[in-house]
C-alpha cells in the first residue's frame, strides 16, 4: 500500500507539473498571436450590429456621427473580422483563358471599409464611382489572385486588373489588397474577395473612434444611435474584445 501510494503522489505531483508547463506555453502563444500584425488597424474600433430593419438607416446614423471630432470613420460590412465569413461561387473569365467556376471567401462592405480599416493594396484602387455600390467592382486578396493566376504562374498580381469576375451580372476586378488576417491567426489566410454592394445589406457598422477620449465617444455614439433607433436598444463590442474572444 505504501508503494502504491508513493506511486499515486509521484502520478500526480508530474500531472501538475505538466498542465503548469502546458498552460504557461499556451499562453504564451495566446499573447503571441495577440500582438501579431493582422494586415488591418483594429484598435480602437468600435462594432455595432445591425439587423434587416436598422441596417435601412445606416446612411442616417452614419451622418449623425460625421463632423464630430469623437469619430474618426465610419463604415460598415456584412461580417466582423475574426468571425466566420460567408462562402460563395464567382466565375473569372480572363483576357488570354478559359472561364473558371470557382468557390471563395465572400466580404460585404461599404466603399470606404478598405480606408478605415488601413487595409493595404498591392495593385489597382479602392472602390470608387458610380459602379462602386452596385456589385460592378471587385477587390480579391493576393492568396486568391494567385489562385486566378494558377495557369501563369509568373505574371504578377497586377495583371488582374480590369479581368471581368464576379457573379452571374459580371464586374470587373479593380484592386488586389494584400493578405491579411480576417480569421483568426490561427488559421492560414485563404482566398477572398471584397465588393461594395449594399442592395446585400449590412450587418455591423464599424466605427473608429478618438482613442484618448473613448468614454465621451462611446456615450456620442449612444446619444446618436438613440436618436436614429429610439426603439432599438444600443449594443457594442470593441473590436479587440471581439479578438480576445476569439483567442
Amino acid at each position: 500500500k505504501g508503494l502504491l501510494r508513493n506511486i499515486l503522489v509521484v502520478v500526480q505531483f508530474s500531472s501538475a507539473i505538466f498542465l503548469m508547463i502546458a498552460t504557461i506555453f499556451v499562453l504564451k502563444q495566446l499573447k503571441y498571436m495577440q500582438k501579431q500584425d493582422p494586415g488591418y488597424n483594429r484598435e480602437q474600433i468600435v462594432n455595432i450590429p445591425l439587423d434587416g430593419i436598422t441596417s435601412r438607416k445606416y446612411d442616417q446614423f452614419r451622418n449623425a456621427l460625421s463632423g464630430n471630432t469623437l469619430v474618426e470613420g465610419v463604415t460598415a460590412s456584412q461580417d466582423i473580422l475574426g468571425s466566420h465569413l460567408d462562402q460563395t461561387g464567382v466565375e473569372f473569365r480572363p483576357h488570354n483563358g478559359p472561364k473558371q467556376q470557382l468557390g471563395t471567401t465572400l466580404l460585404v462592405v461599404d466603399t470606404n471599409y478598405l480606408s478605415l480599416y488601413k487595409i493595404k493594396l498591392a495593385a489597382g484602387k479602392n472602390f470608387s464611382g458610380d459602379t462602386a455600390r452596385d456589385a460592378k467592382q471587385y477587390i480579391v486578396n493576393e492568396a486568391l489572385a494567385h489562385e486566378l493566376l494558377k495557369d501563369h504562374p509568373k505574371a504578377p498580381v497586377s495583371s488582374l486588373i480590369g479581368e471581368r469576375f464576379g457573379f452571374d451580372s459580371l464586374g470587373t476586378i479593380v484592386g488586389v489588397a494584400k493578405n491579411f488576417n480576417f480569421n483568426s491567426l490561427q488559421y492560414k489566410i485563404e482566398p477572398l474577395f471584397i465588393i461594395s454592394a449594399r442592395k446585400f445589406g449590412f450587418r455591423d457598422v464599424s466605427i473608429k473612434i478618438n482613442g484618448s477620449r473613448t468614454t465621451e465617444a462611446v456615450a456620442f455614439i449612444k446619444s446618436k444611435w438613440s436618436s436614429v433607433y429610439p426603439d432599438y436598444p444600443f449594443a457594442y463590442q470593441f473590436l479587440d474584445d471581439h479578438f480576445n474572444e476569439v483567442y
